[in-house]
């Protein structure tokens, strides 16, 4: 027999995205993150999930996907930018990886251990497991490795 059970899963609540570096209401679709803040407390004050579960993007400070860190990295010769003093944000250049690495470029964002990279203050967390590969760019959560 199953015994079924029901997961909320909160996603990158996180101050950059909020009201940092990048908060969503300074990208195109001009959302204001803050409004999922009080859904996020309601759904979690009814205790309706056997499972609540928490993504966190958490970038080292030399991560490929930020801006100011290209000129760290050697980039390939098919990437569409060849000199990183022309990158600009939202740009995809391909590093000389093995294997080769095509990252959009982001500002700096949720940082390791910065601000930013913090929860919303208002959203609770009961658990936190650290999993992941930091300098490349994915979304572990959703990968099985």
């Amino acid at each position: 027999m199953l015994n079924p059970v029901s997961v909320l899963l909160i996603v990158d609540v996180q101050n950059d995205f909020i009201t940092g570096s990048l908060a969503l209401k300074h990208c195109p679709a001009g959302e204001d993150g803050e409004e999922v803040v009080p859904i996020i407390q309601d759904l979690l004050s009814r205790n309706l999930f056997s499972i609540v579960g928490y993504t966190f993007d958490w970038h080292p400070p030399n991560h490929c996907s930020f801006i100011d860190n290209v000129s760290l990295y050697p980039l390939h010769s098919s990437s569409p930018v060849q000199n990183a003093e022309n990158a600009k944000v939202f740009d995809v250049v391909i590093y000389d990886k093995t294997p080769l690495i095509d990252q959009v470029l982001w500002p700096r964002h949720c940082q390791m251990d910065s601000w930013g990279a913090e929860l919303h203050k208002e959203v609770k967390v009961l658990t936190v497991f650290v999993y992941g590969n930091f300098f490349m760019r994915s979304f572990v959560v959703f990968q099985h490795q």
